[in-house]
């Protein structure tokens, strides 16, 4: 038997605060959302607005909407309040009022999806700036536009976000949280005061593979020691998404700066000269445009991120399996057809510039038989965009590689393709392990 005691007082609530859009001409629609703050407690909140540390209103609604007229940079924040002593406070977003921020677009010819090894890869960047134009009509400068490329040796370590890029400057974001806290009293970014220099602590940490955790504490809890006998105060009501910005801000200044040549605005890249190439590599082409800003307000920058994956598409990645199961030996993965029919929905698949998938798969006992191996479009009954058939006499165990011909009509990007495998009851059973496309 367990007795369960309850401790009696109330949990603080967590403040979340989104907003629909960060920067754009004046009069700009400031949109925020406090929907997603919490309390443990149920308790009913109230929500605070603040631009500038100004209050602007509480309300008792967790959306807000404010007009800015002016240009410039604004720091909005959220604090809510539970109504029993409990508040929380969101952390800082930075607006930029009066300047939009440039559209980055990169034009790729030929397929959208896959590299191929020595295909080249043609591109053209395109920007459009509200305020200053494009380069089409003469409006931009070419040397504020950035353009270059990555190798990621799997796509797993593709952490950032798909497609267009929000940016605002870290230093501007950090220069206001610390602003409206007591950092500056202390320390400066390059010379010691009565702490030391920003960049010193970089310097100190930035081998530390927990620096980001150990800098996010310190500046909470406070300490001292470590640089001397001055106590460092501590800061108990700053939210982890300031610590964090402080703390990867502050590591930011132990890299070496380099200066990064870019691409041109137009051009080709072949992956096999460019890139040492791996089976599930995936190649990121990156274009970035930072405008003049104007009068009261600050540059933006406008980016875009293009993912080109290896050419090869593994079915037991599929999201949608009948008759068949998802497996793996020896570390490699495959898809096992167990049943006479099996269907496999391997998603939305570019074949713009494919003329031939090869089908690589093992089958796993002696016997004879075929198995054939059809792409479907749209649903397993679609139209066929390539066929293929297993050897009638396969070794068991041993790999094996059947080819799927796509005819010129069919080379083109489908929302959905489906697998589907047909063999009768004395063929031998078979594992699929890869599909690789080809030009």
């Amino acid at each position: 038997m367990y007795k369960i005691a309850y401790n009696d007082g109330n949990r603080p609530p967590s403040a979340i605060l989104e907003v629909e859009s960060y920067a754009g001409p004046v009069p700009f629609e400031l949109n925020l959302d406090a929907s997603r703050s919490v309390d443990p407690d149920g308790d009913v909140l109230s929500y605070s607005w603040y631009v500038n540390d100004e209050l602007l209103e509480t309300t008792e609604l967790p959306q807000y909407r404010h007009v800015i007229e002016e240009p410039g940079v604004y720091y909005v924040h959220l604090v809510v309040d539970d109504g029993n002593e409990g508040t929380a406070n969101s952390g800082l977003s930075t607006i930029i009022a009066g300047n939009s921020r440039p559209k980055v677009d990169i034009a790729l010819e030929g397929n959208q999806q896959f590299y191929f090894n020595n295909q080249p890869i043609r591109y053209t960047v395109h920007v459009e700036d509200l305020e200053d134009g494009s380069f089409e009509d003469g409006g931009l400068d070419e040397s504020r536009l950035l353009v270059n490329t990555d190798y990621l040796t799997s796509f797993d370590q593709a952490a950032t976000t798909l497609g267009h890029q929000e940016y605002i400057d870290p230093a501007l974001e950090v220069e206001a949280i610390i602003g409206n806290n007591d950092c500056a009293s202390c320390h400066k970014v390059d010379e010691p005061s009565i702490g030391p220099s920003y960049v010193d602590v970089a310097q100190k940490y930035k081998n530390d593979p927990n620096a980001e955790t150990y800098l996010m504490d310190k500046i909470k809890n406070g300490g001292s020691g470590v640089w001397g006998e001055v106590a460092m105060s501590a800061h108990p009501d700053m939210n982890d998404s300031d610590l964090r910005k402080i703390a990867n801000w502050i590591q930011s200044l132990a890299e070496e700066k380099t200066e990064v040549q870019s691409l041109a605005r137009k051009g080709r890249i072949v992956p096999s000269r460019e890139f040492q190439l791996t089976e599930g590599g995936t190649i990121v082409l990156k274009a970035s445009y930072t405008d003049k800003g104007g009068p009261g307000t600050e540059s933006l920058t406008g980016q875009q991120l293009v993912y080109l994956s290896g050419p090869v598409i593994f079915p037991h990645e599929a999201t949608e399996v009948d008759g068949a199961t998802a497996g793996s030996y020896e570390g490699n993965d495959f898809l096992a057809l167990n049943n006479e029919t099996a269907r496999a929905n391997l998603g939305s698949i570019d074949l713009t510039d494919v003329g031939q998938i090869e089908v690589t798969y093992v089958q796993i006992e002696e016997g004879e038989g075929a198995t054939s191996i059809a792409l479907h479009q749209g649903s397993p009954d679609g139209p066929v965009i390539g066929t293929g058939q297993t050897s009638n006499r396969g070794q068991a165990m041993a790999a094996d590689v059947l080819r799927l011909k796509i005819d010129r009509e069919s080379r083109q990007p489908y929302d959905q393709v489906w697998l589907v495998a047909n063999r009768d009851g004395s063929s031998p059973a078979v594992v699929l392990v890869k599909l690789e496309l080809s030009n």
